[in-house]
């Protein structure tokens, strides 16, 4: 499978972090193919992206300032709604792309059919929204961040249709990627971050802790989840 400008977008979402933003862009976009959109959503600037002196001369950026308290659930669905391609990167702004090694890897695993590919863990993953009537989109019963990415991979793990596949090793926020991409942590710190509710939340959906649940056998949630956008979910039904 053959990622292009009219088949693949790349999205980020980042919050008055322009410095790691800027060298996420500069090295996304001197590796992935000539003139991908990249959309950075920014999550209640305190500044602007346009007005900082770090944006880029590139024609296909485009910058989208969402002004209401968000959360990462929320801005990781924006990026496919406001993607117009079939396939779209969803990634942090902390995340370096180091070579092309990333697009050859991505390519040849779509080719092998995977419809969700991990290349630093949910840090930087490519999905095909075909499997968006099987997967589902992140939870925005979330706040802020914490525990949506946990949720949707044991939402994965529980559908043995979807084909996911991770470059960092097993489901669990470890490893190196073998895609050659360096994380360079930046805390995310989300105007309505509420790690303990998420916590609680998680709980509830799950019964268990998300470290005990990936020892166990795939199971449903005890909460049923929301298809927070049918209309999307429609148009990439087979």
């Amino acid at each position: 499978m053959k990622l292009t400008k009219d088949n693949f977008t790349m999205s980020l979402f980042t919050k008055d972090r322009y410095e790691p933003l800027r060298t996420c862009i500069d090295s996304f976009t001197s590796t992935a193919p000539k003139e991908t959109s990249v959309i950075v959503l920014e999550d209640q600037p305190k500044d602007r992206f346009r007005n900082s002196g770090l944006i880029p001369d590139y024609k296909n950026l485009h910058v989208v300032e969402i002004p209401k308290k968000s959360s990462c659930a929320h801005l990781w669905n924006l990026c496919y709604l406001l993607s117009e391609t079939r396939y779209v990167m969803v990634t942090q702004d902390d995340i370096i792309f180091n070579s092309d090694k990333w697009l050859c890897m991505a390519e040849e695993k779509l080719e092998e059919g995977y419809e969700c590919v991990l290349l630093y863990n949910w840090g930087a993953f490519i999905l095909d929204k075909k499997v968006l009537p099987k997967l589902g989109y992140a939870d925005e019963r979330f706040k802020g961040g914490c525990h949506e990415d946990a949720d949707l991979t044991l939402r994965a793990r529980e559908q043995d249709s979807i084909k996911l596949c991770n470059l960092t090793g097993p489901l669990d926020h470890g490893g190196t990627s073998e895609a050659d991409i360096s994380h360079n942590p930046n805390y995310y710190s989300s105007a309505c971050w509420d790690a303990s509710y998420n916590e609680k939340f998680f709980h509830q959906k799950w019964g268990e802790s998300f470290d005990s649940l990936l020892r166990q056998n795939p199971r449903k949630p005890l909460i049923e989840d929301i298809d927070w956008y049918p209309a999307l979910t429609d148009m990439w039904r087979d």
